[in-house]
């Protein structure tokens, strides 16, 4: 069984949402933004991404599994396999992340 990761309220949970986040190793807190949830073969994922890194262009979010549910509160997981981490990383790059570059310049590649 995974190491609890951290306790969210479901209640508390929405699109764009600040969310803290205590890692239930550490004690640390962390404000997340929510981005999204996915669910898929019978487990659920949130995606998260650091406030901190809100202004970096090349902000990494995370992914955290849905270990148990009491009421309205949520307890986290990392995803340990990773081949659930990859299958789960597509989903949420392909439904909610992928974006196309229009800008890319192709001019003065050779055909």
């Amino acid at each position: 069984m995974a190491e609890e990761k951290s306790k969210i309220n479901e209640d508390d949970m929405y699109r764009g949402q600040i969310q803290p986040l205590t890692d239930m190793e550490t004690g640390e807190t962390v404000n997340f933004k929510f981005l999204a949830q996915a669910d898929l073969d019978g487990n659920t994922y949130y995606a998260f991404v650091p406030v901190d890194e809100l202004e970096n262009e090349e902000q990494q979010y995370v992914i955290l599994k849905v270990a148990s549910v009491d009421g309205d509160d949520i307890d986290l997981v990392d995803i340990e396999d990773d081949e659930e981490f990859e299958r789960v990383a597509d989903f949420f790059e392909d439904e909610y992340f992928s974006d196309i570059d229009y800008d890319e310049d192709t001019e003065g590649e050779d055909a």
